[in-house]
């Protein structure tokens, strides 16, 4: 049986009619199985075939079932029994049960379409397992998993994730928090603090209303470290494995800690094989973004020309390591900018009509009755209803410009606003920086296409003041891609380990917000060479935080979508292993500017500063022979 929750399953009712929703997102097969008024022979066998295979099986609205449909597993949901949504659990028999199915819920395909399918479905084969008391897990010796770990980033949607599943396996969902059990007082009794702690209430609810799943938040707040809430996570685990181990043998009640981060658990769940299960839920990419965008703006009042798939595309690319929470963010600044505006038209009105009537005089006494009645209506409905004002490209320019994720909070990037065009010359090097970084995080499907595996690094060297960094800040404000700046020397710390650990947290944060580029100015500070003599007066902090830079340029754990620019004045000093292919892969020489160079990189700063009319701009970039930017820039001053 599929779900064989009752012992004595023949005392149910029989099911006379039940209708299946297909879960799977293969068009195709879903198309023939939904079809109406179809009796080809290869329906009427996929309506045979589910028939017999659900014979004898308990089922419920909303309950999941899996069944064999054209040689591979297809999910189906339970959508009504006896044309019910609702009611407890029904046999299936073949001889007198109907199955028909029915089109995919728009609502449920919006929703798989917003976050993972793949991470939906293993919530659910998660579930599933821990819910089914089939008795062949103990012949064959299988003991069923019951606790899982589902971490990722703050706002990517962990809990509706988990409610979704839970929803489709018919179970109730609590849902307590490590912060409320932290806000306890730990000296209390201890048969005190367990009736009142809300883990402890959560799992005596739970026996009441199986299937359960009792979802703990905040869950790396167990993670092994020193520190003096060390007291505290000791008995917060005690609590969460006495509760487990005082379930019964048979039960249908399963443990889902939600973290942000993956926990380093305690030898106390390690030991007894608990949460070592654990689900990954990554930051949404381009195609999920547009999903999201859409549900979004679905039922907003949008500006005739931005009513088109391009828009949504456009802003999808615009907001790389954006997660759900962070979208529904920037959709209210757009929207509350929009409202705004249409409070600021509103008054330009009132005030165009008072400056009339002053004209006017007082003989105007219907324009005196308009403006007051108009006056009344703002006064009354302005910012009731956001969906009067339509949104416009301005809005959603403004709230990209205020937005950013939340990833990115505490890793801001310090790189001015500058574009290609306020940068004069070295129109070849421009160029390829843009086909080295841009095109192969704007364009993976292409290079894929080709065979060709994109360069993961470059490096940026030459004299000083000829323009590196800036050609790095033109390249963070025009690709609408993250950029992370780490400055070499603000890396060091005088903690043992510090280093290190700042150094991971920047690969880290560029990982989550992928694409996205990190930018390492005055990289011989941390790339430097290997040399004895310095390790053993630096105590090996230079030669551990090298260590740490290569494993993450080039480790155990991929790279994807993380680019990564270093700037040098002096690559002699870089160790070699930093510029051997798959880490810094691609060289740069950023030299002192030619004549035609020099000449348009005056006519740039002449253009900001007052000259007169005899300034020879064509001599000056003649005597200038063996300046840089810097010094062309004094020089202007």
């Amino acid at each position: 049986m599929l779900c064989p929750w009752l012992d004595h399953y023949e005392q149910c009712p029989t099911a006379k009619e039940i209708v299946l929703c297909p879960l799977n997102e293969d068009s195709a097969l879903t198309e023939i199985i939904t079809a109406k008024n179809d009796p080809s022979p290869r329906r009427v066998h996929f309506v045979r075939s589910a028939l017999r295979q659900l014979n004898g099986s308990l089922v419920h609205v909303n309950s999941r079932v899996r069944l064999h449909i054209a040689g591979r597993m297809m999910s189906f949901r339970v959508a009504s029994i006896d044309q019910n949504a609702a009611g407890g659990m029904i046999l299936v028999q073949k001889d007198t049960t109907v199955i028909k199915f029915q089109e995919p819920d728009r609502q449920v395909e919006t929703t798989k379409a917003r976050l993972n399918n793949r991470i939906q479905s293993r919530l659910r084969d998660f579930l599933e397992d821990a819910f089914n008391e089939n008795s062949a897990y103990g012949q064959l010796g299988i003991e069923r998993r019951k606790t899982a770990v589902l971490y990722g980033v703050s706002g990517a949607g962990k809990s509706h994730e988990l409610r979704q599943a839970c929803q489709a396996a018919g179970a109730k969902m609590y849902e307590p928090s490590m912060t409320q059990l932290m806000a306890l007082d730990m000296d209390m009794e201890e048969s005190v603090y367990k009736t009142v702690n809300p883990i402890s209430r959560c799992f005596q609810l739970a026996l009441t209303h199986e299937p359960a799943v009792i979802a703990i938040d905040n869950f790396d707040m167990l993670s092994t470290s020193g520190g003096e809430e060390h007291n505290f996570r000791q008995k917060a685990a005690s609590i969460i494995l006495s509760e487990l181990q005082a379930l019964p043998k048979k039960n249908q009640i399963a443990v889902v800690g939600i973290a942000d981060k993956k926990p380093q658990l305690s030898h106390i769940f390690r030991d007894k094989d608990l949460f070592q299960f654990t689900i990954s839920l990554p930051v949404p990419d381009k195609l999920q973004r547009i999903a999201v965008l859409r549900n979004l703006l679905v039922n907003l009042n949008i500006d005739v020309e931005m009513d088109d798939e391009s828009f949504v595309a456009t802003l999808a690319q615009q907001t790389p390591g954006f997660v759900p929470r962070d979208l529904v963010r920037l959709i209210s600044a757009a929207k509350l900018r929009a409202l705004r505006r249409g409070r600021e038209a509103e008054i330009e009105s009132i005030e165009h009509g008072i400056s009339h009537l002053s004209l006017a005089g007082s003989k105007d006494a219907a324009g005196f009755d308009d403006l007051s009645n108009e006056m009344s209506r703002m006064t009354l409905e302005s910012g009731s209803n956001s969906r009067s004002v339509p949104l416009r490209q301005q809005d959603f320019e403004y709230a990209l410009s205020i937005t950013q994720p939340s990833q990115r909070i505490g890793q801001a990037s310090t790189l001015p606003i500058r574009a290609w065009d306020s940068i004069g010359g070295y129109a070849t090097i421009k160029k390829e920086i843009k086909q080295i970084v841009l095109s192969p995080l704007q364009q993976p499907e292409a290079y894929k296409r080709l065979g060709v595996k994109a360069s993961s690094g470059l490096l940026l060297y030459g004299p000083s003041g000829c323009g590196k960094t800036v050609l790095a800040q033109a390249l963070a404000s025009e690709s609408s891609i993250n950029v992370i700046v780490v400055n070499g020397p603000e890396v060091f710390s005088k903690y043992l380990g510090e280093s290190e650990r700042t150094l991971r947290q920047y690969f880290e944060t560029a990982r989550a917000l992928t694409p996205s580029i990190l930018f390492f100015d005055e990289m011989e500070s941390i790339g430097a060479k290997r040399d004895m003599s310095d390790s053993s007066g630096s105590n090996g902090i230079s030669d551990r935080l090298l260590s740490t830079l290569l494993n993450e340029m080039d480790g155990i754990e991929e790279r994807q979508d993380v680019f990564v620019i270093g700037c040098s004045n002096r690559p002699d000093k870089l160790d070699d292993a930093i510029l051997r292919p798959g880490r810094l892969d691609r060289l740069l020489y950023v030299g002192l500017p030619t004549l035609e160079d020099r000449l348009e990189i005056l006519h740039l700063l002449a253009m900001k500063t007052p000259c007169g009319d005899d300034l020879d701009l064509n001599e000056v970039a003649r005597q200038t022979e063996n300046y840089t930017g810097a010094d062309l820039q004094i020089l202007i001053r």
